[in-house]
């Protein structure tokens, strides 16, 4: 993609990345501690479990544990909890902790 601002040109390379690309690759992404591997991870179940509450509330938990052990700073594991907090909704009845 060529753009011109101010009759100066920019040429814009990119690379294309579909997420369920990775749908065959959780276990790599399981071993990854790059924060976006998480955010690949959370999307992908979040697909997944589209029509099974209690399974993506078991998924929203286990993802939640593995930020521990990522060596993640606790400012990072907030901010990925908000995420997947954010992108796997539960309905009310499944989300409260009794």
């Amino acid at each position: 993609m060529d753009i011109e601002l101010c009759r100066s040109w920019c040429l814009v390379k990119s690379t294309n990345l579909k997420l369920l690309d990775y749908q065959n690759k959780w276990n790599q992404l399981e071993k990854e501690d790059n924060p976006f591997a998480v955010v690949v991870m959370t999307h992908l179940k979040m697909l997944e479990t589209k029509k099974d509450k209690r399974q993506r509330l078991d998924w929203k938990i286990d993802l939640t544990k593995n930020l521990y052990g990522k060596g993640y700073t606790q400012e990072q594991i907030f901010a990925l909890f908000t995420f997947i907090d954010w992108l796997l909704i539960l309905p009310r009845k499944l989300g409260m902790i009794e």
